[in-house]
């Protein structure tokens, strides 16, 4: 019975274990994907305040603005999450540290 229950628990830590492997040999890709996407956002970003800067009708105006700065810090908070990895990896670091550092920091 305790064979049993010892081969199940080191199954899921296996299953687990690779799944983690998985997650950072995709990591470099995703955080290659995350920067463009975050290009894009910037680009929009400088878009929309010239919309904003154009709009006649301030209370319009406002609006945007407060939009396009929420936004903004967004972006500027997901930036520093793929500086932070880019830091890591070159540095040779665990990226598992980074990643709960940041998470903790998110969840508290």
């Amino acid at each position: 019975m305790a064979e049993t229950a010892v081969s199940f628990a080191c199954q899921r830590v296996l299953q687990k274990f690779l799944e983690a492997i998985k997650m950072v040999r995709d990591l470099q890709t995703e955080v290659a994907e995350v920067t463009d996407e975050l290009e894009s956002f910037k680009k929009f970003i400088h878009d929309a305040d010239k919309v904003a800067e154009a709009e006649e009708d301030n209370s319009r105006r406002d609006r945007i603005r407060k939009r396009m700065m929420r936004l903004r810090e967004a972006n500027f908070r997901m930036e520093d999450v793929v500086d932070g990895y880019v830091l890591c990896d070159e540095n040779n670091h665990s990226v598992f540290l980074i990643l709960r550092k940041k998470t903790k920091l998110t969840n508290e």
